[in-house]
């Protein structure tokens, strides 16, 4: 069952918010309908985010959810949360439309990397002893096909050098480490490095928001190690329970060793 909050009568309207990769049609793109209904076979229109020219495709495939499962789908309507194939070049926040309402929605903002590491082919005396060894080429070729579905993902060729790989934090790159690891393949990883930006002439860093919950007699110590890293304490909340809640803003860089060094 899905909550219809559009108009079924209006003409088809839906933001592409997820990509993702099917091997067998290619390029899937999802997103909730705004308005409107569709059918397999359909005629659409892409208007793209950046403002380029609208581009007409046949909805070849609809897959809707039941529960946690994907299934296919031959109509669906206003509320329902979607993937559609039939369409190869598509980015976030691109408008999908009938071709009788040819209009971009407002767009969508994508968080910019924060992060970056260099990987590389493991050319240690220990390599291949834990997985298969995978040549720079292999690394680049299986980086290429992750930027299909994961859109806040940027590479960048460094020659022999490796390949720069750029997320939205340091649990974004381990998630995508962890899970070529255990697809048995190895590689090497840099230390990851904070991505600056120039602003009007101003050098700037990535900030976060760090929450710390920890028993009153600790709060000094806790407040005193934080200060030290560039932190910003915006609020305090004492607990019934003798805890304390900080949150503060901190420098992306300055919290990452500061577990292990305390």
């Amino acid at each position: 069952m899905c909550l219809r909050s559009g108009e079924i009568e209006a003409p088809f309207r839906m933001q592409v918010t997820t990509l993702d990769w099917n091997e067998y049609v290619g390029r899937l793109l999802g997103g909730r309908v705004l308005d409107g209904e569709i059918r397999q076979g359909q005629p659409l229109v892409r208007v793209p985010i950046n403002g380029g020219d609208p581009r007409r495709f046949t909805l070849t495939k609809i897959w809707g959810h039941e529960g946690m499962k994907r299934v296919e789908r031959s109509r669906a309507a206003a509320g329902e949360i979607l993937f559609l194939a039939g369409l190869e070049e598509v980015e976030i926040g691109d408008t999908i439309c009938s071709i009788d309402r040819i209009e971009a929605l407002p767009p969508l903002e994508i968080d910019e990397p924060t992060v970056s590491m260099t990987f590389l082919a493991n050319n240690s005396p220990f390599a291949g002893k834990d997985g298969k060894a995978v040549t720079l080429k292999q690394i680049l070729e299986r980086l290429n096909k992750e930027i299909r579905t994961n859109v806040s993902l940027r590479i960048r060729e460094l020659g022999q050098d490796g390949v720069e790989v750029s997320g939205r934090g340091e649990l974004h790159l381990s998630v995508l480490i962890e899970t070529i690891r255990r697809e048995g393949w190895e590689l090497l990883v840099s230390r990851p490095r904070v991505i600056f930006h120039e602003h009007h002439g101003q050098k700037l860093e990535p900030i976060e928001v760090l929450t710390i919950d920890v028993p009153d007699e600790f709060v000094g110590a806790v407040m005193e190690k934080i200060s030290m890293r560039r932190a910003e304490v915006k609020e305090m909340h004492h607990g019934q329970d003798g805890r304390v809640r900080l949150e503060a803003l901190i420098p992306t860089r300055g919290w990452w060793d500061i577990v292990p060094s305390s």
